[in-house]
This record gives C-alpha cells, sequence and structure tokens, in this order.
C-alpha cells in the first residue's frame, strides 16, 4: 500500500524516533564555490549555477549567458560557513554556534537546519552521510 511505503520511508530519515539523526549528517562545499571574506568578517560565496537540460541552457551556454548565485551571509551564517570542512557534522556546528552566540538549543538547531536547506537549495553546500552514522538503538550499521 502507498501510504505504508510513505510512512516508512519518512520514519527513518531524521524522525523523533525514526532511526537517523538528521545532525550526524556532514555538511561539505559544493565545487565551483568561492568563498570571500569582507573587513568585518562576514562572508560572500559566490557560483556559476548549474545548466538545466533543454534548449534555453544549450543556447546560453553557447552564448556563454551563465546565471550566477551570490549570497552574502550575516554574522551567524558567516560563522556556519566557515566551521565546515568536510569532517565536522552538523551537530558539531551547531553546539559550537550554540555556545558562541548563546542561543537555546532548539533555537540553534532550527536555525542549522533552515541554513543547512538554504545552502543546499542554491547548490552550494551538499551532505554526506557515513555508512552507520546516526543508527539508533536496534539497527545495524
Amino acid at each position: 500500500m502507498m501510504m505504508g511505503w510513505w510512512r516508512k520511508r519518512h520514519e527513518d530519515v531524521g524522525a523523533p524516533g525514526g532511526g537517523r539523526d538528521a545532525f550526524a549528517a556532514v555538511p561539505v562545499v559544493a565545487d565551483g564555490v568561492e568563498a570571500r571574506e569582507d573587513a568585518q568578517g562576514r562572508v560572500q560565496l559566490r557560483r556559476v549555477a548549474p545548466a538545466k537540460p533543454g534548449l534555453a541552457s544549450f543556447v546560453s551556454r553557447r552564448l556563454k549567458l551563465e546565471r550566477r548565485i551570490r549570497v552574502n551571509l550575516d554574522d551567524y551564517g558567516s560563522l556556519f560557513w566557515k566551521q565546515i570542512d568536510g569532517r565536522r557534522t552538523l551537530r558539531g556546528i551547531e553546539v559550537l554556534i550554540r555556545e558562541q552566540t548563546e542561543q537555546e538549543q532548539t533555537e540553534s538547531e532550527k536555525a542549522t537546519i533552515v541554513f543547512t536547506r538554504m545552502l543546499m537549495l542554491r547548490h552550494l553546500i551538499y551532505l554526506k552521510v557515513e555508512e552507520g552514522a546516526g543508527c539508533g538503538p536496534g539497527k545495524n550499521p
């Protein structure tokens, strides 16, 4: 049944009692992303947007018209970005930011999720999940 498939799939991923911890993922900077820091320590990210398949993409590549992505990060976003090293988990980054900004855990977790999603939607980072990481009780890695 279709409802059972949906429930099973979504219980395994990031649900409170579902088994995997979403914060066990490791953020990694995508290829082609340039990060520049200004005098105040804020980071600006730049990247050429990935081309979509189709005629419009073909024509824009031929005419060398590239869509560029530029994101200016605030103080919290810059702190988050500077912690991405390809080894540190989202939990490690969240704890570090919580300690430095003196936020409540729920607020820093929510901000980490929202910010990670925003960077992923702009193809600036991706998440790497280690095999067996975040397995809950009774689950084999």
